[in-house]
């Protein structure tokens, strides 16, 4: 009876430990799909932006006035949304993802509005090589432009996008010749762009830390001893609350630069509205010294009055020195609210010179 409960006791013991060994089997198989991804800037600093004044945010600032400067703001204004959808098996498979990637860097190069004169180059790298080499570069010699894209097992497709618009605002920043001479600083700039020229959202999700899962086997006695080794990677040289810090600045410039556009556009309107004006006052300036007074037919004695009246104020004052005043104004003003009052001013002439002309004609 002892016998016979000590091989129960074995079979079972061996049972278990097949039945673990096929599980671990098919965990090693299919780890990718247990891969997650755990981001160090998922929730949004709260503080107030006026008193919160990072590096990034700073050299995003003076990034922002050179490209008002260069008349690019219009890079600044706009979010980028792939045309071309990348699945994670397009990436397991070399001729799939040079395929659709080579599609997706045609669609980036649009939205920039860059010449599509650049070669796409695909390495495939291995877990060992992790953090020893560059996840992308772009480079430029006399005859051709190329970007390197290396694709990691644990990249996923936000991260191989994140570093083809890294990589595309380098060539931006290279046509645009908004580049600096330093080679670290200078990738950090470039992050800092794509951030703000239409990729924020995507560098916020592809710059997240990336965990792998290494599984190992360590057989004992009786038992089989599973082991997990966690390995943390993370792509970019900004992080992802840079990222965030810059999305938020962008979402403040993008509203401040609508006010000014907005402003501009009335100032525009009505310094034309302005000028039209001056030339309507001159005319009418000119009709009036053609004017002979002993023509001028009365036809009340209401209408005599009124003659009289305009007679008298038009004597009193020099409409030719009004309206150049009015010309220089119009030179130097650069303010909406002077521009407003200046134009209310020249369009108040304008009336009076034509109520001044219809009581001449009796009208």
């Amino acid at each position: 009876m002892s016998y016979d409960l000590a091989t129960c006791f074995f079979l079972a013991v061996c049972l278990i430990c097949v039945v673990i060994f096929f599980v671990a089997v098919i965990y090693m198989r299919y780890r990718e799909s247990f891969s997650r991804r755990k981001s160090s800037g998922s929730r949004y600093d709260s503080r107030n932006d006026d008193d919160y004044i990072t590096p990034s945010i700073s050299i995003a600032e003076g990034f922002c006035g050179l490209m008002e400067k260069r008349g690019l703001e219009r890079f600044l204004m706009r979010d980028y949304v792939p045309g071309v959808k990348i699945r994670r098996r397009d990436l397991k498979n070399p001729e799939t993802a040079r395929k659709k990637l080579h599609e997706l860097l045609c669609d980036i190069l649009k939205f920039l509005e860059l010449p599509a004169s650049v070669r796409l180059r695909i390495d495939y790298g291995n877990d060992s090589e992790a953090g020893k080499s560059q996840a992308g570069s772009y480079s430029r010699n006399a005859f051709d432009r190329e970007i390197t894209v290396k694709i990691q097992p644990f990249y996923g497709p936000a991260n191989v996008l994140a570093i083809m618009c890294h990589e595309a605002a380098h060539y931006f920043m290279e046509y645009n010749r908004l580049n600096w001479n330093d080679t670290y600083l200078n990738e950090q700039r470039t992050d800092i762009v794509a951030n703000l020229t239409g990729f924020s959202k995507i560098m916020r999700e592809g710059y997240r830390e990336i965990k792998s899962y290494e599984t190992s086997f360590e057989p004992s006695f009786i038992f089989i001893t599973i082991k997990t080794k966690t390995t943390t990677h993370r792509i970019g040289y900004i992080d992802v609350k840079d990222c965030a810090d810059i999305g938020r600045f962008l979402a403040y410039f993008r509203k401040n630069l609508s006010a000014r556009q907005e402003a501009k556009i009335q100032f525009d309107s009505l310094k034309q509205k302005t000028s039209e004006y001056i030339e309507t006052a001159k005319t009418l300036a000119q009709q009036l010294e053609y004017v002979s007074v002993p023509d001028i037919k009365a036809l009340t004695p209401e209408h005599v009055m009124k003659i009289q009246q305009v007679l008298a104020e038009k004597e009193s004052r020099n409409i030719h020195a009004e309206i150049l005043k009015h010309e220089e104004t119009l030179k130097r003003v650069t303010d909406l609210e002077q521009m407003q009052k200046s134009h209310q001013e020249i369009s108040r002439l304008c009336g009076e010179l034509v109520s001044w002309a219809s009581i001449f004609q009796g009208k």
